[in-house]
């Protein structure tokens, strides 16, 4: 292979691997099983990259990250501080409310994280 050839792959691989993984599910009360009434959710993966996404009003979750694996999860409720995600005491109080997520290539199965009372 020439490296004309090689610098013409070279970009390709760089956008295929900095493509977002959508993500969707449903944010529901772990009692009641209710949708959760809207919010804000993160995602920090082990090595501490963040990504933010959106609770509706029916509890449907949508989020994009950028790369597959392991993520905490923390979801700020509608009557919440928004300010928490920046909140080391926030994110250490909450940070076994949900398991860990395990984010994989291509596609993913829609989550159904189960709210904890607060």
């Amino acid at each position: 292979m020439r490296i004309g050839s090689l610098l013409l792959l070279l970009p390709l691989a760089i956008a295929n691997a900095q493509q977002p993984r959508a993500l969707d599910g449903d944010v529901v009360d772990s009692v009641t099983g209710a949708p959760v009434n809207g919010g804000r959710i993160l995602f920090v993966s082990s090595s501490g990259v963040r990504s933010e996404g959106w609770v509706d009003s029916n509890g449907t979750l949508t989020a994009s990250l950028m790369a597959a694996g392991e993520y905490r999860v923390y979801v700020i409720s509608g009557q919440e501080e928004s300010d928490s995600f920046h909140d080391p005491d926030f994110l250490a109080a909450h940070r076994e409310d949900f398991p860990p997520v395990q984010i994989a290539e291509g596609t993913n199965a829609p989550l159904v994280l189960r709210m904890p009372g607060r």
